[in-house]
C-alpha cells in the first residue's frame, strides 16, 4: 500500500498524485445535503481529508459510520478526534459487510478500490434502508 501525505489542503499518494483536493468541499457539501436529508444514520465509506464527513456532522444525523482502510488515513482521523464523533471502522469497507446495519444514506468514494458492481450492488441492497 503506497503512503499518503497531507499538504496544503490537499491528499497526495507518494507518487504525488492527488487521492483528494480541497477544491472538492463544494461538491461534499451537496452530496452531504443529499445523503442526510432525513438525519438518520449515514456511512461514509473512504475518510480521506474527512470534508464530507465534516458536513455530514453539521446535519447531526442519528448516526455518523466511517469505514477507512489506509493507515496514513487512519493515523490523521485519530489524531483529528475522529473516533469521539462518529463510529469509526478500520478496514476494507469488504470486510465488515457481513457485520454492518443498514444506513439511510451511503457515501462511497474510494481511492483505487477496484472491486466488481456486484460487491457495491451487495452494498446497497442489503445495508441501504428503503425509502
Amino acid at each position: 500500500m503506497k503512503k499518503y501525505f497531507y499538504k496544503d489542503d490537499n491528499l497526495y499518494d507518494e507518487d504525488g498524485k492527488s487521492v483528494m483536493m480541497g477544491w472538492e468541499r463544494p461538491v461534499m457539501k451537496k452530496v452531504s445535503d443529499l445523503i442526510c436529508f432525513n438525519k438518520g444514520d449515514i456511512l461514509n465509506i473512504g475518510f480521506g481529508m474527512g470534508i464530507v464527513d465534516t458536513y455530514i456532522q453539521e446535519h447531526n444525523p442519528s448516526s455518523h459510520t466511517i469505514i477507512e482502510r489506509h493507515p496514513d488515513v487512519i493515523d490523521k482521523m485519530k489524531l483529528d478526534g475522529w473516533e469521539e464523533k462518529s463510529n469509526c471502522l478500520f478496514g476494507g469497507w469488504q470486510d465488515f459487510l457481513n457485520v454492518m446495519g443498514q444506513f439511510d444514506g451511503i457515501y462511497l468514494d474510494t481511492w483505487y478500490d477496484n472491486r466488481s458492481p456486484k460487491i457495491v450492488k451487495k452494498l446497497i441492497d442489503e445495508h441501504l434502508k428503503v425509502g
